[in-house]
């Protein structure tokens, strides 16, 4: 993501009023988003890693039905134990299968996903 010109130079700069007010609000955003990151990673410690993971979300989106050997298979895949471990690929399949997660995955990936899209303001949630 391209870097944006703080509202100190857009104001040296010259301009628009509206345009420093937004990148204002911006930048206390991103000054925000450091607690509240911290605050995800208290609240949601400890959370157990979930029977369908992403790789089990996956399969589910192509079969509806997996048997237990699949499932174990799938969820093998899926490296991480804790939730602050997940990358960007996991959270983009977690992004795009969310609707085939039952509440304990969602307990354990939505966290990173906040996290990360916190992270990343004010460009876009996991690209």
């Amino acid at each position: 993501m391209r870097s944006m010109m703080s509202s100190a130079e857009m104001k040296a700069r010259g301009y628009d009023s509206d345009i420093i007010a937004a990148q204002l609000r911006r930048e206390k955003a991103v000054g925000e988003a450091g607690p509240l990151i911290a605050e995800i990673e208290r609240a949601f410690a400890g959370v157990p890693r979930p029977m369908i993971t992403v790789s089990v979300a996956n399969g589910l989106d192509v079969e509806a039905h997996l048997s237990a050997k699949e499932i174990e298979e799938l969820r093998a895949s899926d490296p991480e134990e804790i939730w602050m471990q997940l990358d960007d690929e996991a959270l983009e399949d977690f992004a795009d299968n969310c609707d085939f997660m039952d509440s304990p995955a969602w307990q354990f990936y939505l966290p990173a996903y906040m996290s990360e899209c916190l992270r990343n303001f004010p460009g876009s949630c996991v690209n």
